[in-house]
């Protein structure tokens, strides 16, 4: 996913700060310009004509001398339409100022209001949630001599290769030919995905992005070797218990044991997966750093852009329980609190490259979708479009059978999706986003081919926006 120049949520907030500053300081100066300039013309009325005239009956002597007795330099001379002229420009300039302060007071509330009552999810792992596949794209069979050779030894033997073969002769297991690029998970645990997000906002430091332990989590990380280039990137580890993350996961408080045994599975289902994640990572110089490090041309340094490739589950189960033992106690208090290691990819770049997401959004999108659980193809398009908003692009286009592939994404590489198959599903996802207030509009349209395309327009301030329900019938022409 590519993008401009990122700025963390705490430096904009504090470039925020320091316009209202600035504007309020801008407001104090033509306050007491305008004062004086209303003193001024209380003195004028007060004086004869011939006192102000430029040009006078006076010898050029005592016009001068007349000239040289301000009521302030900056009304010297000023004759009272003149005065007032200029008094008329500073009230104009002293609005504008007004309602640019007001604007940006209202901005810093809402940044206050959206980080208390948001947490962040890195672009990063958004952007592997809504990978489509192709027929021709490389799969794990082609990364594989890029992986670390742990990972390398691990996927080997996982499916039922030899890695001293691979090592004399590059041999490699045939199945892994068919596991693409991305995160392609079901929707239970697409669902899993969001409510361990919300678990490392709210048991880490997500307020100070200078200190170590931002977005790592409530236990000790880990450092996790990445590629060469990446170097060591921290693993966020937390310990919560399974009613917490059923809380998180379903998005209620009443929480009932079947809520908990479904969250146990779908968590143990999750951190039995590993994924093909490859991603580009992109890091800004200091001003500084740019200045000094130059290129043979004499140009300055842009930014440095670096591929992540590996394999790896993205949630590892360490602990599933905790059993304390007291003096005098012959039975241990056991509690059910589990201890897991989140990928690097959930805080990687986070301060700088990620998505403000509602923390009830669970529920919200529970609601929209008529009061029951998501399906897969909802959470694909809610997750492309909150993808474009995060970039600021709040249109985009999308052929029919690319909207289709986007939302099943159930091909495997080689095979052509038969989008019809999935006509209903992708319509339901439409009303479901749509309820949810991402989509504001869609138009038909028709692409270079002649086929059907979708022009759809998202909303700036979603979390609040609410609009009805559209259906994709209503926009289409083709036939069934």
């Amino acid at each position: 996913m590519n993008r401009d120049k990122p700025r963390s949520s705490g430096r904009r907030q504090a470039m925020t700060d320091e316009r209202i500053h600035k504007t309020t300081q801008k407001l104090l100066s033509l306050v007491e310009e305008l004062s004086t300039l209303q003193a001024a013309e209380v003195e004028l009325d007060g004086k004869p004509k011939r006192s102000y005239q430029k040009f006078s009956a006076q010898s050029a002597a005592a016009a001068v001398e007349e000239t040289t007795k301000p009521y302030d330099t900056q009304t010297e001379g000023l004759t009272p339409l003149a005065l007032k002229k200029k008094k008329a420009a500073l009230i104009k300039k002293y609005q504008h100022l007004q309602a640019e302060l007001q604007s940006l007071i209202n901005q810093q509330q809402a940044e206050t209001a959206e980080a208390s009552q948001s947490y962040k999810m890195s672009a990063h792992l958004l952007g592997q949630t809504i990978k489509i596949p192709k027929p021709k794209d490389p799969t794990l069979f082609d990364f594989l001599d890029n992986l670390p050779e742990g990972q390398q030894q691990s996927v080997i033997e996982t499916y039922g290769g030899n890695y001293e073969e691979y090592q004399i002769n590059g041999t490699k297991p045939a199945e892994i030919r068919s596991i693409a690029e991305g995160v392609n998970v079901k929707a239970t645990e697409r669902k899993l995905i969001d409510a361990l997000c919300l678990l490392l906002h709210t048991s880490s430091n997500n307020t100070n992005e200078e200190r170590g332990d931002y977005y790592t989590g409530n236990q000790e990380p880990e450092l996790v070797k990445y590629p060469v280039l990446v170097g060591k990137q921290k693993a966020p580890r937390l310990s919560f218990t399974l009613y917490e993350i059923a809380k998180a996961y379903h998005g209620k408080d009443a929480i009932g044991g079947f809520d908990l045994e479904n969250t146990r599975k779908t968590l143990e289902d999750l951190s039995a997966k590993s994924f093909l994640i490859r991603y580009e990572r992109k890091t800004y110089p200091t001003t500084e750093d740019a200045k000094n490090k130059r290129n043979k041309k004499g140009q300055q340094l842009q930014y440095i852009k670096e591929i992540v490739e590996t394999y790896e589950p993205l949630v590892r189960v360490i602990r599933s329980s905790l059993e304390e033992y007291y003096e005098g106690e012959a039975t241990p208090e056991r509690t059910t609190e589990i201890l897991v290691q989140l990928s690097p990819i959930f805080r990687d770049q986070i301060n700088s490259y990620f998505i403000r997401i509602p923390q009830d959004l669970a529920r919200r999108t529970h609601i929209a979708h008529g009061n029951k659980p998501p399906s897969k193809e909802a959470l694909r398009l809610r997750d492309y479009c909150l993808a474009h908003i995060a970039k600021k692009k709040y249109t985009f286009e999308l052929n029919l059978e690319t909207l289709c592939e986007l939302c099943a994404n159930d091909t495997k590489p080689g095979q052509r999706q038969r989008w019809y198959r999935i006509r209903e599903r992708v319509d339901e996802a439409l009303r479901t986003c749509t309820r949810l207030g991402l989509i504001t509009d869609v138009a038909n349209g028709t692409n270079a081919t002649g086929g059907a395309k979708f022009i759809f327009t998202l909303a700036k301030d979603w979390a609040a926006h609410t609009s009805e329900a559209l259906s994709l019938e209503d926009y289409t022409t083709t036939d069934e």
